[in-house]
Order: C-alpha cells, then sequence, then structure tokens
C-alpha cells in the first residue's frame, strides 16, 4: 500500500531531520570520567613507570640510561627521591630527580610534563604520556613522594 504523505508527515520529518544530527552528537559524546590514576607509587610503577620507561634501551635492568634505573617499586623509589639528577636550574643549582613536594623543581615531572618543563629532554622519548599519568606523577611528588 502507497502512502501519500500528509502535511503533517513532512513537518514531522523536517523536525527529526533538523534535530536528529545535534542528538546523535550529544548521544556520542562521551560522559565517562575522564581517567585518572591513585598517586601512590606502586601504582606509578606499574601503569607509568613500567608500561613507559623500562625497557632495555632506557631505564630497566642494571644501571639503566642517566644512571637510573625503575625495574621496581624499590629500585625507582631510591633512585628517584631526593636523588642529584645531573641537571643544573636557572640558579646554577643541582635539580633533584624527585624533590620532596615540589614537582616543580622535580627533574621527573618536568620531562615527563614537556614541551612546558624547562627540561631538554622529554620522557619517554617520541611520545607524550597521557596527561593524567603526568598529573598522578606530580600530585605524588606534591603529597611528599611516598614510597607507598
Amino acid at each position: 500500500m502507497l502512502r501519500v504523505p500528509t502535511e503533517n508527515s513532512q513537518i514531522m520529518r523536517q523536525l527529526v531531520g533538523s534535530f536528529l544530527p545535534a542528538l546523535l552528537v550529544a548521544a556520542c559524546e562521551s560522559t565517562a570520567p575522564s581517567p585518572t590514576l591513585q598517586p601512590k607509587l606502586t601504582v606509578l610503577q606499574t601503569e607509568v613507570f613500567t608500561k613507559s620507561c623500562v625497557n632495555s634501551a632506557c631505564h630497566g635492568e642494571g644501571v639503566g640510561a642517566g644512571n637510573l634505573s625503575l625495574k621496581d617499586t624499590a629500585t625507582s623509589f631510591a633512585q628517584l627521591v631526593g636523588k642529584e639528577s645531573g641537571e643544573i636550574d636557572d640558579l646554577g643549582k643541582p635539580m633533584r630527580r624527585v624533590e620532596i613536594g615540589k614537582p616543580e623543581k622535580s627533574v621527573l615531572w618536568l620531562v615527563l610534563d614537556r614541551p612546558f618543563g624547562k627540561a631538554k629532554n622529554g620522557m619517554p622519548p617520541g611520545i607524550r604520556l597521557d596527561q593524567y599519568k603526568i598529573d598522578a606523577v606530580k600530585a605524588w611528588i606534591s603529597a611528599g613522594a611516598k614510597n607507598d
């Protein structure tokens, strides 16, 4: 059976055609919360250091690039917190890998937060970590860089 459009059905089609794209866009926008990480060393070790920093060419077994190994939580803590990095700040003072409570003075955070940080070489090489991971490192340092 052939249906002849009536004036009401044509108006309805026009309304649906006008609003449908906007409804589809709104429905497709993610309402899921942004990912976050707890600012704890054990979480950072698993989700950041092990996944992005530990490999045979960088900060894994042995000494590691820049004399820094991040092979496990205990080693990461021992080699990061309060340890001099070999970098010098704008005032000519040595910088620490992690300056407790001061991410803006911590080489770890500066190299991860590039290009906004002052560090000359960003890490990991060639890519930028997801912002939520960088934020978790900053929060961990700000909260006292505890071995937790």
